[in-house]
């Protein structure tokens, strides 16, 4: 009849639910650990701390990067101004 068949449909929806709970709690206990492996341990067993590595090379190469771009463009001014001048 059909309230069995709603039954067993709402029964399982619930059971689905359900599974969908744990999986997300499982994404949730697994990011954390990403975390804290990241960061180098949650301080009683203090490991590499691989996230501020990746910062401290992340500023290293940006701060790289804007000293070529300003050479550069300080090398084309001064081409420039030696073409605009007649000094080339």
């Amino acid at each position: 009849d059909a309230f069995g068949a709603f039954t067993t449909a709402a029964t399982r929806m619930n059971s689905t639910l359900d599974s969908m709970q744990v999986a997300n709690a499982q994404v949730v206990a697994l990011h954390d650990d990403i975390y804290r492996i990241l960061r180098g341990g949650d301080g009683k067993q203090p490991g590499t701390p691989w996230l501020s590595i990746l910062q401290v090379l992340l500023i290293a190469i940006g701060v790289f990067a804007a000293l070529w771009y300003i050479t550069s463009v300080y090398d084309d001014l001064r081409r420039g101004w030696r073409m605009m001048t007649g000094q080339a």
